[in-house]
Order: C-alpha cells, then structure tokens, then sequence
C-alpha cells in the first residue's frame, strides 16, 4: 500500500513572527524523501514574507537537488507576483498547482 505524498497545510500568514516554525515545517517535509515530490497546500494562506518565500525557495532547491520538487498549491496571485519579483516563480524545484 503506498503512502500518500507528504502535505503542508499552511493557514494565515507567514511572517517575520512566523517564519522560523514555517521554516522548520519544510524541512520536516522535505527530509529523507529523496526524489519525492511534496506539496505546500498555500490555500488558507493570506500572506508570506520574504522569510517565508526565502524558506520556500530553499525547500524547492533541497528537492530538486534530490530528483524532487515542491509544489505550491492553491497560492494566491500576489503570492506569485512576489515570487516572480524575486525571479523565484521560475525555479525549476517549485511549481504551481
């Protein structure tokens, strides 16, 4: 019976107060699952900081390193205008679901 792919819920905003446990939380999904894809489920999400996007990119990076990639679900357009601000809505770990 194979296992469902690793989730993160992510509900409010992911700012400077919160960006260290939303950190943390990518890391717990992204270890030891070499060349797995996991998803962010971003749809309760109203903001992210550059923290948070910062800690984004890094997990999308960890993934695609290991024959992987995060997927970033349900986020709304601003959060994709600022990614692409940053030219991060085009790293080939992260993709848009």
């Amino acid at each position: 019976m194979s296992r469902p792919p690793p989730l993160l819920h992510v509900e409010g905003d992911v700012d400077a107060r919160t960006s260290e446990l939303f950190a943390r939380a990518l890391v717990d999904l992204t270890s030891d699952r070499p060349g797995t894809d996991v998803t962010v489920d971003a749809g309760a999400m109203n903001f992210i900081g550059i923290a948070g996007m910062r800690a984004l990119i890094q997990a999308a990076d960890h993934q695609h390193r290991r024959d992987g990639r995060l997927t970033l679900a349900q986020a709304n357009e601003t959060t994709w205008r600022h990614l692409a601000l940053l030219h991060w809505d085009t790293h080939p770990g992260l993709h848009r679901a």
